[in-house]
């Protein structure tokens, strides 16, 4: 289960996990994106993967062909893999951070360039530092 949010003004796209199974950011990428203005996907210049509240994980559909299908179909609507920047935050003491830390570790490939712009954080603040958002920024997920 997920949930996403869009945030223009830092050209970020918010994605909360809360349970992990192999594909999930992708299959979440391609869901929003394709509900999302062209113009917005292209100017996407952030991907922020909240792992904090990740209550399980497995690694169910963690097939690297699905993955890199799924990445496929995001370059087709507008989204330049290479230049969006992956921002991870974790929770420093979720017992689940492992088992997701190596499944994205094993399919840094399927991300097409965007793992090679990928930053790991255990703390909101640093998080956000990278973005360029206030420390104290509140992200409004639909309930």
């Amino acid at each position: 289960m997920y949930k996403t949010f869009y945030a223009p003004q830092f050209e970020a796209l918010f994605i909360k996990i809360y349970n992990y199974e192999g594909s999930v950011i992708a299959r979440a990428c391609v869901e929003v994106m394709k509900k999302m203005q062209r113009t917005q996907v292209v100017s996407l210049a952030f991907l922020v993967v909240d792992l904090q509240e990740v209550s399980s994980a497995s690694l169910r559909d963690s097939d690297a062909a699905l993955q890199f299908q799924l990445f496929k179909q995001l370059k087709d609507l507008g989204a330049d893999n290479s230049s969006i920047q992956l921002v991870f935050i974790f929770d420093p003491v979720n017992s689940n951070n492992e088992i997701v830390m190596d499944r994205l570790n094993r399919v840094k490939s399927s991300y097409n360039g965007m793992a090679e712009h990928a930053s790991v954080f255990f703390t909101w603040h640093d998080a956000m530092d990278q973005i360029g958002a206030p420390h104290n920024y509140i992200v409004d997920y639909p309930n």
